[in-house]
Formats: C-alpha cells, structure tokens, sequence
C-alpha cells in the first residue's frame, strides 16, 4: 500500500507486509492509549488483501502496529481474500469472498466481535452509526443485485433492497440516503440513490460516461463517484434529501 500528498500527487509513504494485492483501504480514528480514554496523534490506516488478512498501519511513522488479523478461533477468519472494508468511528467492518461480514473494534488491537454470513461473497460495503445507538450496515455482492441492511445489535438481516441489477460494486450512507453503483449497460453508469427509512429506490444520477466504480460519503454534505473513464463526479446532498 502507498500514500499520495494529494496538494502535490506525490508519493510520501509506502507500507509494505500484505504477501499478495491489496484490495481494500480504508483510515480510522486515533487509537486511544490502554490506560486512558485519551487519544495518541497517530493516524491509522486499514488494509486488506488477497492474501485473507486485515492489517492495522500506524501511518505516522510507517510501523505495521498489528500483525496479519488471524483471530484465535479459525471460525473467526476469513477463508477467501478480503474484498472490502468500511470504517466508522473505532469500528471497522470487512467483507470477503468466503461470503462473510466481519465487525471489528479498534482498541489496543483490532478485535472481531461479530460474524455475519451473507448469501454470496461481499464485494460492496458501508457503514455508518445510528442516532439511536449501535450501526446501520449495508453489504451486497458482485453475483446479485441485493443489497442487506444490517443492525449490528442481531445477528440478522433487518432489510434487503433490490433494483434487478446484475451486481453491486460500490456502497455508501449518509443519514437516511444509500447510494449504490452496479449493474450492466447503461446502469452501471448510474448511481442509484435508496431511501432507508421506507426501503425503496428514490432516484438515479445520470453523468457518468463509464462504469462508475467506487462511492464515498464526504461529511455528511457530499457523494463523490468515480468511474472507469477516468471521471470523478461530487453530488451535492442536500439537493436529494428525502422529505
């Protein structure tokens, strides 16, 4: 994995310790010292790869502070090669092709204290925390257009959203909006927009000229799409808030 100064697009960094391709980043908040509740100034990154493993980085001076995440129980780990993580606050979430979810807590290590298995492989998820306490989790797979709504309180599906696409490539949440990228023809370059509350689809955005590939939530006020043709698109939220 490597870092970019993104004011120059240099390279400032490279962590290096996955065996096989890495294939999903993404950064959590500060690790809070074992003896306190205070926070360090570290910056800290996850990464998963091909080779099964998620591996904590302490960005801030380039240490891998955790070894390969193989958690005692062999129930525990990832038996295919992770697809794709998603992080809120302290709390990290991995999807793999062994068609599971994983919910990790950041404390002094990482720590996986939920399983979850899904109906395919996880190629897509989002996470994001709930006023009312606990995390909303949305998981879908490249095999099938579904997309699970999980609380991770039960160890159950609460909801499934479909919109007869062939696969789903890309997550993300904000507030009461998912948003989703996936499909064939002309429907991959849409991003389709969910509403959560009510479980139905509210609308496309039409604009990409290829695939779009990857989505993010920027806080809480922006969605930025990606896709093949090299584009990235930022979308305003508030111009799709849900009455």
């Amino acid at each position: 994995a490597g870092g970019v100064e993104v004011g120059g697009g240099e390279r400032v960094l490279e962590l290096r310790g996955h065996c096989q391709r890495v294939t999903a980043l993404a950064w959590m908040e500060r690790k809070p010292h074992a003896e306190t509740s205070s926070c360090d100034n570290s910056r800290w990154l996850v990464s998963a790869g091909v080779d099964r493993t998620v591996r904590l980085w302490d960005v801030s001076d380039e240490a891998l502070v955790s070894e390969p995440l193989r958690p005692t129980s062999t129930a525990l780990e990832h038996t295919r090669q992770v697809l794709c993580l998603a992080a809120a606050g302290r709390l990290l979430v991995s999807g793999a092709a062994d068609c599971s979810l994983k919910a990790w807590a950041l404390g002094s290590s990482l720590r996986c204290f939920r399983q979850i298995h899904d109906a395919g492989k996880v190629c897509a998820v989002a996470i994001q925390p709930e006023p009312t306490g606990g995390y909303l989790l949305a998981s879908a797979g490249s095999s099938t257009g579904a997309i699970a709504l999980w609380d991770l309180r039960q160890p159950a599906c609460v909801a499934h959203l479909r919109d007869n696409q062939s696969g789903v490539l890309a997550l993300a949440l904000s507030g009461s909006l998912l948003f989703s990228a996936g499909g064939t023809g002309n429907q991959e370059k849409a991003v389709r927009v969910w509403d959560v509350r009510m479980g139905r689809l509210a609308q496309r955005l039409a604009g990409h000229n290829g695939k779009v590939l990857a989505l993010a939530a920027l806080d809480g006020s922006t969605l930025c799409s990606s896709d093949g043709a090299g584009k990235v698109r930022l979308w305003r939220l508030r111009d799709y808030a849900l009455g």
